[in-house]
């Protein structure tokens, strides 16, 4: 495997012999902090979302659906996903192959992951250079995306670690 850091964000591969890597899966961690890296998020339907948009009631607005389960068993909601057990999850959204797990009214992670065997249903991924308006020309790329696109959406990586499954 091979993760790309670029400051919040964290960027998965497979590592194949001979072969480029292919980033399948994006983590940003604390999204909307000052500090975190911008981005634009563009949604099969022309919908396009900033770092000022990831609220709760404009993911929903913009297709996001409320990823709670109802454990009957046990008489409790539950979320089912890795991420959600390391925060004290308030809300999960989910849609066009895109987590948004939120503690409180915080967005404490977004995590993308090539979902879809037809990614024209997922969301697509352009640099923020503009800091958050769409003037100019912003390329959007699908996942799983080149080490190349990844660079010109979340910029330069400030380490990358190769590791193995043991």
């Amino acid at each position: 495997m091979r993760d790309s850091v670029m400051g919040n964000v964290r960027a998965r591969s497979e590592l194949i012999a001979g072969v480029a890597a292919s980033y399948t899966e994006i983590t940003m961690t604390w999204p909307t902090d000052s500090s975190a890296r911008r981005f634009i998020m563009r949604l099969p339907d022309e919908i396009f979302l900033m770092k000022e948009d990831f609220t709760y009631d404009r993911l929903k607005k913009a297709g996001f659906q409320d990823q709670r389960y109802w454990n009957k068993d046990e008489q409790e909601t539950y979320y089912d996903l890795e991420h959600d057990r390391r925060y004290d999850v308030s809300h999960h959204l989910y849609g066009f192959g895109v987590h948004f797990i939120f503690v409180g009214e915080r967005l404490a992670e977004i995590h993308a992951a090539a979902s879809t065997p037809e990614p024209i249903k997922d969301a697509t991924f352009g640099r923020d250079s503009n800091h958050g308006t769409l003037a100019g020309s912003v390329a959007f790329f699908p996942l799983p995306m080149t080490q190349d696109e990844l660079r010109i959406v979340f910029g330069v990586p400030d380490k990358i670690v190769k590791w193995t499954f043991r």
